[in-house]
């Protein structure tokens, strides 16, 4: 019998939704209004929470790759036929960081990759406890990337979709996180509520005064607030 658990549910949703009405603002009516600048504060981050969220545990070495795989495959088959039919080389498509759009599935691939490298499955109750060992983990990750960052000739960072996933990291290890050490439950109350507001609120204003390292803050605080208020309970359907 599987499970599924109906706020994540929802979430995936508004995710989907945010997304398609984020790029019909940008491409489709080539806007950047008040909603486009709120949609696009939120969707990704509430894409890249979600995905390491859903996460039960730190995958093992034969089922990383079998994601990976997963995701790499359409990304480079179906990117490389789109550049090729816009008249661009394919060694175009791989030296693009945005991957023709298919870049989620790079760093959701590399997320993966540098989760079951650096972090341990859970075996017992006191290892699920150790949030120091985790968090040691994840800022040990986040200084990696951003030692590649600094040191990799610019193709092989575009390659790897280095800069983006040094961005997201810190969205998809929190997901992680939050649902390893059940954080949501501290967080969806009153003083939750109001202080995801604030923070969304200042982190937002900032964020849209050019200061693009808020962009985690901000999203953070959003999701946390979509928790509260629209998925209240933590509801479970068996299939």
């Amino acid at each position: 019998m599987k499970t599924r658990i109906q706020y994540i549910d929802r979430l995936k949703g508004l995710a989907i939704l945010s997304v398609v009405l984020g790029h019909c603002y940008l491409f489709a009516l080539n806007h950047r209004g008040v909603i486009f600048g709120i949609v696009s504060s939120y969707e990704i981050p509430l894409f890249i929470f979600l995905s390491g969220y859903v996460l039960t545990d730190v995958p093992n070495f034969a089922k990383m790759l079998r994601k990976v795989s997963t995701f790499l495959m359409p990304a480079i088959v179906v990117g490389s036929f789109f550049s090729i039919y816009s008249g661009k080389s394919l060694l175009s498509y791989f030296i693009d960081e945005w991957k023709s759009g298919y870049w989620y599935l790079y760093i959701l691939s590399f997320s993966y990759v540098m989760l079951t490298l650096f972090f341990t499955p859970i075996k017992d109750e006191k290892q699920k406890a150790n949030v120091v060992k985790c968090l040691a983990a994840a800022l040990f990750v986040f200084l990696l990337l951003s030692a590649l960052r600094l040191l990799l000739p610019e193709k092989i960072k575009n390659l790897f979709c280095l800069w983006l996933t040094w961005r997201f990291w810190p969205l998809f290890i929190c997901g992680f996180l939050f649902r390893r050490f059940n954080i949501m439950s501290f967080v969806a109350n009153n003083w939750g509520f109001s202080a995801s507001i604030v923070l969304y609120v200042v982190s937002y204003f900032y964020y849209m005064q050019g200061n693009s390292f808020l962009y985690f803050p901000t999203g953070l605080a959003f999701i946390i607030f979509l928790r509260i208020c629209l998925c209240k309970g933590n509801n479970v359907t068996h299939l």
